[in-house]
C-alpha cells in the first residue's frame, strides 16, 4: 500500500516513533482567488471567499460529499425524537480544538446560542429560523428542539455559516481577536496569519482527528482581484491554483502542458435584490424591473459562466419553481407609467422632480456578474430606469450590509442603496435554504427580503414537514407565488464554477456547493 509521505509522517508521531534523520521539504498549496476574507469568524460571515477558509478551519456537525449525500462529521449520528420536533445529536469523542480545548456538548450549546442572540444574531440566524432551544443530555449528546417538524434541520447544519466555534477560546480573546488574529477550529488546517488584502495562511493540523487529513504542510490564499492576473500567476507557477477563472480562459488553460481545468455546476445563483423599503421600489416598480430583464441576453454575454435562473436553485432541485416575471418591456412600461414615472425626453422617467434612479451595490467576484449587471443597465435603461453600480471589495460589501445602508429586515432604516447583486447557493441541495425567513416574531436577519406574513411562516413550514416530496414540492412551490407576488430577490443566473490548477495538484475534488474541502489534497510531482 502505498503511503503519502506527510501521511507517514503523522503515522510515525502517532505510534511515538520519532526519526531523527527523517526530513521532509515544506509543501505548500498556494491558491490565487479574487477576493480576501472579511474575518475568520463563522458568527459574522457573509461572503462565499470568508466561508471557503473558515470551513478549512472549522467543522460543523454534519457534511456533505461532493455528491451531497449528508454525513456525520463533529456529529457521529442523530435520531429524530418521538416527539417528533426534538433532534438528539451523539457528538464525536476526543476531538480538540486547535486550541487544545475540547469539543463536547456544552461547546455545541453555546454555539447554538450565541448563534441565536437575540440582542445580537449570528450571520446565519436565519437559517436557523425553527430552532427552539438546545439542552446538554451529557457531555457527548445534545438535544436540539425546533418550534415545528423540520426534516431539513440536520442538513441546513452543514453550512459553512454554521461551523463550530471554539466557545472557552471565544471567550477568552473576545470576538474581535477570534475573528481577526486567533481562530480556533478542529479542521485539517490551523490559522497562521491574515494579512488584509493580500493572503490567508493555514497550516497543516497535526493533530487532526479524520481518517483524511492534510498532506500538505501549509496552505495560502493569495487575493489577486483581476482575472488575467490570476491566470498568468498559475501560468508562471506564482500559484498553484486559481478559482473563478473566465469562462473564456478555460479551454486555452485546459490545452496548456502541465495544468488542468474543472468545470462543474454548482448550486450557486446570482440574484439581483431589491430593497423594498425604498420608496422608489414599490410593489409595482420591483414588478416592472423584473418585467425588464431579458435572461437570455444576459446568457449570451455571459457565456459559460452560468446558465438563465427561472429560480432560487438550479432545475432538479427540491422546489425548483419558476418564479420569475417573463420578459416584456411593453408591461414594464405600463407598471411604471401607473406609479406615477413619466418618461422624459433624455429617456429617464421623473416623478415629483425626481429621476427614478437606482444604485446597485457589487462585488464583482463571481466571473459574469459584471458583465451581467451591464447588460441588466442597458435593459432597465430601456424603460426607463437608471441603474448605477457602484463596485467594491468584500470587506466593504460585507461592511455596507452589517450597518444597515442596505437593509436586512423589515424594521431597519431606509437604507442608502436601492439594490444589491448576491451570489448565494442552496447549501441542502433544496430552494428552501434561501427562502427560510425569520418567523414574524422574530428579529433576527431576513435573508428572503419577503415581507413578514403569518401565511408564509405556515406555507414554509409545511415545506419543511416530514412529507412525500410530491407534497414538499407543492409546498415549494405555494412559497413560490409568495416570491413572485413580491419579487425582491430576482434571479439571474446559475454560477458555473471554473477552476484551474497545476498538474501537480492531486486529490482535489469539486463541491457543487462551493465548499472548500482540501483534506487528501497533495502535491505531486
Amino acid at each position: 500500500m502505498l503511503i503519502s509521505p506527510r501521511a507517514l509522517v503523522r503515522l510515525l508521531l502517532a505510534t511515538g516513533i520519532v526519526l531523527a534523520s527523517f526530513a521532509m521539504a515544506q509543501s505548500t498549496l498556494t491558491i490565487g482567488r479574487a477576493t480576501d476574507i472579511t474575518n475568520m469568524n463563522p458568527f459574522r460571515q457573509a461572503n462565499n471567499a470568508t466561508s471557503e477558509v473558515t470551513y478549512t478551519v472549522h467543522e460543523g456537525l454534519v457534511t456533505f460529499t461532493p455528491d451531497l449525500e449528508l454525513v456525520p462529521q463533529l456529529a457521529t449520528s442523530w435520531e429524530l425524537l418521538d416527539d417528533g420536533v426534538t433532534w438528539r445529536f451523539f457528538l464525536r469523542e476526543g476531538v480538540n480544538f486547535h486550541s487544545g480545548n475540547p469539543f463536547n456538548a456544552e461547546v455545541v450549546k453555546w454555539n447554538f446560542e450565541t448563534m441565536m442572540n437575540p440582542d445580537d444574531p449570528g450571520v446565519a440566524a436565519g437559517l436557523l429560523a425553527a430552532f427552539r432551544e438546545v439542552e446538554v443530555v451529557d457531555e457527548y449528546t445534545i438535544d436540539v428542539t425546533l418550534h415545528e417538524p423540520n426534516v431539513v434541520f440536520v442538513a441546513t447544519l452543514g453550512a459553512p455559516l454554521l461551523m463550530m466555534v471554539d466557545m472557552l477560546h471565544y471567550e477568552e480573546v473576545g470576538e474581535t481577536a477570534y475573528s481577526q488574529q486567533s481562530p480556533s477550529g478542529t479542521g485539517p488546517f490551523r490559522f497562521v496569519s491574515w494579512s488584509p488584502g493580500q493572503r490567508v495562511v493555514l497550516e497543516a493540523n497535526e493533530g487532526y482527528w479524520g481518517d483524511v487529513g492534510p498532506e500538505v504542510d501549509r496552505v495560502v490564499f493569495e487575493v489577486i482581484p483581476e482575472e488575467s492576473s490570476r491566470v498568468l500567476a498559475l501560468r508562471t507557477g506564482e500559484v498553484d491554483m486559481i478559482f473563478g477563472v473566465p469562462a473564456e480562459q478555460m479551454d486555452a488553460l485546459d490545452a496548456t502542458s502541465g495544468l488542468q481545468v474543472w468545470r462543474t455546476p454548482t448550486l450557486r445563483t446570482v440574484f439581483l435584490e431589491m430593497v423594498t423599503q425604498h420608496p422608489f421600489l414599490t410593489r409595482d416598480v420591483r414588478h416592472a424591473i423584473a418585467h425588464a430583464v431579458d435572461r437570455d441576453q444576459i446568457s449570451a454575454i455571459i457565456g459559460d459562466n452560468g446558465s438563465p435562473a427561472y429560480s432560487h436553485g438550479p432545475p432538479g432541485t427540491l422546489g425548483f419553481f419558476d418564479h420569475t416575471f417573463p420578459y416584456d418591456v411593453e408591461r414594464a412600461a405600463e407598471l411604471l407609467e401607473g406609479e406615477g414615472w413619466t418618461l422624459g425626453n433624455d429617456g429617464f422617467r421623473t416623478k415629483d422632480g425626481q429621476r427614478l434612479s437606482v444604485s446597485n451595490l457589487a462585488r464583482g467576484v463571481t466571473p459574469g456578474e459584471i458583465e451581467a449587471l451591464q447588460v441588466l443597465q442597458l435593459q432597465l435603461r430601456a424603460v426607463g430606469v437608471e441603474m448605477t453600480i457602484e463596485r467594491v471589495d468584500a470587506a466593504a460589501w460585507t461592511g455596507t450590509m452589517n450597518d444597515g445602508a442596505v437593509a436586512w429586515a423589515e424594521n431597519r432604516t431606509v437604507p442608502s442603496h436601492s439594490m444589491w447583486t448576491s451570489a448565494a447557493g442552496i447549501r441542502t441541495g433544496e430552494v428552501g435554504y434561501l427562502m427560510n425567513r425569520p418567523k414574524c416574531e422574530q428579529t433576527i436577519r431576513n435573508w428572503t427580503m419577503i415581507e413578514c406574513t403569518p401565511e408564509y411562516d405556515e406555507a414554509f413550514a409545511r415545506s419543511q414537514m416530514p412529507l412525500d416530496l410530491d407534497e414538499r414540492q407543492t409546498a415549494y412551490e405555494v412559497l413560490g407565488q409568495y416570491t413572485m407576488e413580491w419579487q425582491a430577490r430576482v434571479p439571474l443566473f446559475h454560477v458555473q464554477s471554473n477552476i484551474a490548477a497545476k498538474d501537480s495538484v492531486e486529490g482535489f475534488v469539486v463541491n457543487p456547493q462551493d465548499a472548500l474541502d482540501l483534506r487528501g489534497v497533495s502535491l505531486g510531482n
